[in-house]
C-alpha cells in the first residue's frame, strides 16, 4: 500500500467510476485498475463490488473512503507544514539559563535580539536536553562541548543594610559561620560552588531557608531570615541591602556556554555563537573555526 494507491482509490470512490477517475487523474484506466487490485491484495479485502462495467463501494471500501477523507488532506498539507517547521527551527535558538546566568538575558536581548530580529530566542529555566545552548557554571562533560565565557566571576555575601556587617567592605567566610544562611537548593549549580567554599572555610553553614527562586532571596534577606551568598554583583538590584566582598576564601566561579557534541549548527546558531565570542573574548581561546551544518568544539 502506497500513497498514490490511496489517492487513486479516493477519486475512484468519489465517482464510483474508473473512467471518470482516469479523466480527472489523467492516468490510463488500466493503470488505475491495476493499482486498485494491488491495494486490495495488500489490504486483503475487496474495496469495490463489481457488476459488469459498474462498480460500487464495498463495506470495506466505504470505511476506507470515510477514513481517507480526513487523512489525505493532512498528508497533502504535510510538506508545507514540515517546511514551515524547518524554517522556524532554523531561526529559533533554545537557550538554557540557570540561576547563575539569568543576568545574561538583558545582555543578549539588548544587542543580539536587536540586530537579529529574524532569529527567535527562547530562554528556558534549566539545562534541558533540547536546548541548543546552555549558559551555566557547569563545565562541559560527557557528550557536551563548551567554551568558558567568564573567568573568576565574584561571589558576594548579601546582608541587610541595617546589619552590623554592612559597615564592612569585606568579610571572611569563617567570621559569619554562626549566621543563618539563605541558599539556593541543591539542584542549582551555584550551590555546589558555594558549598565548596564553606568546606574550604572549615564549616557547614546553618541553612535557615533553601530557595529555588533567585528573585526571592533578596526579599528573604531584607526580612532578616538570614544572609545569602549570591553571584549578582550589581548593588542597584538590591535596595536596602549590602553586597560584601568575601575576602577568604576568594569566592569566584567560571561561567560556560555549552552545547551538545557533534551537533550540526544552523546559521542562526552560528550567529549566536559569534555574538557570544564578540562579547566574551575568553570564548575565542582555543576554539576552532566552524561553518553551517558542521560541528565544532
Amino acid at each position: 500500500m502506497d500513497l498514490n494507491q490511496l489517492r487513486y482509490f479516493a477519486v475512484i470512490a468519489k465517482y464510483e467510476s474508473f473512467t471518470q477517475a482516469a479523466n480527472e487523474l489523467m492516468v490510463a484506466q488500466p493503470a488505475l485498475s491495476q493499482s486498485i487490485k494491488s491495494l486490495e491484495t495488500s489490504l486483503g479485502v475487496e474495496l469495490f463490488i463489481r457488476s459488469g462495467k459498474s462498480i460500487v463501494l464495498s463495506p470495506c471500501g466505504a470505511e476506507l473512503q470515510r477514513r481517507l477523507q480526513s487523512i489525505l488532506p493532512q498528508i497533502e498539507t504535510l510538506p508545507a507544514v514540515l517546511r514551515r517547521i524547518k524554517r522556524i527551527s532554523n531561526t529559533t535558538i533554545n537557550i538554557g539559563i540557570t540561576v547563575c546566568s539569568a543576568y545574561f538575558i538583558p545582555i543578549i536581548m539588548s544587542d543580539f535580539a536587536v540586530h537579529h530580529p529574524e532569529i527567535t530566542l527562547r530562554f528556558h529555566s534549566s539545562n534541558r536536553t533540547f536546548c541548543d545552548f546552555v549558559i551555566s557554571s557547569t563545565p562541559p562533560d560527557g557528550d557536551m562541548c563548551g567554551a568558558k565565557i567568564m573567568k573568576n566571576q565574584e561571589i558576594f555575601l548579601l546582608v541587610p543594610e541595617n546589619s552590623e556587617l554592612a559597615g564592612h567592605e569585606g568579610v571572611r567566610l569563617v567570621d559569619v559561620r554562626d549566621r543563618r544562611f539563605i541558599l539556593q537548593t541543591q539542584n542549582h549549580s551555584i550551590r555546589n560552588t558555594i558549598d565548596s567554599y564553606f568546606a574550604q572555610a572549615g564549616f557547614q553553614p546553618h541553612v535557615g531557608i533553601e530557595c529555588d527562586f533567585q528573585f526571592m532571596i533578596p526579599e528573604l534577606v531584607r526580612q532578616n531570615y538570614g544572609i545569602a551568598v549570591t553571584s549578582f554583583d550589581d548593588a542597584a538590584d538590591y535596595q536596602d541591602l549590602k553586597l560584601l566582598h568575601i575576602t577568604s576564601p576568594a569566592c569566584t566561579r567560571d561561567i560556560y556556554l555549552t552545547w551538545r557534541d557533534k551537533v550540526s549548527f544552523t546559521s542562526s546558531m552560528n550567529q549566536f555563537y559569534e555574538f557570544m565570542c564578540k562579547h566574551f573574548p575568553l570564548m575565542k581561546t582555543g576554539t576552532a573555526s566552524h561553518s553551517e551544518g558542521t560541528s565544532f568544539k
